[in-house]
């Protein structure tokens, strides 16, 4: 019996694990449907988009970009904070550095992001005013 339960635990986690081992956490594609989504609730289909609503989202995009920087610095912080006499393989410290360096490039793309919306905002408000 007690074998039994041993091995149900053992299959158990040999398909529990290697799914948890993939779950990143809240990323850019986790934010962009909600930011679409609110803003086609906002616009029906046969609302064409303003310079305004890019902007808007330009914005959004700007202050997800500070909040992942903030996080990014924390976590490069935390790993600077690490001795090596508590941290002697340097695990830590190199997970936290790779997790800081993942946080950056997140920021950056969603500057990117920002900046070709804001980009999108400026062209349509030109050509409206040309128009």
């Amino acid at each position: 019996m007690q074998t039994s339960r041993y091995l149900v635990l053992g299959v158990l986690m040999g398909i529990l694990v290697p799914i948890g081992m993939w779950y990143r956490g809240p990323t850019i594609d986790s934010w962009i449907p909600f930011v679409t989504s609110e803003a086609v609730a906002a616009h029906p289909e046969s609302t064409a988009w303003t310079s305004e609503d890019l902007k808007e989202i330009a914005t959004y995009f700007d202050r997800q970009a500070d909040t992942v920087r903030a996080q990014a610095i924390e976590l490069e912080r935390t790993a600077a904070s690490i001795t090596p006499l508590t941290d002697t393989k340097g695990f830590r410290r190199s997970a936290l550095s790779i997790a800081a360096s993942m946080r950056w490039k997140e920021a950056s793309e969603l500057r990117r992001m920002a900046a070709d919306h804001r980009e999108e905002g400026t062209r349509l408000l030109a050509k409206t005013k040309n128009d």
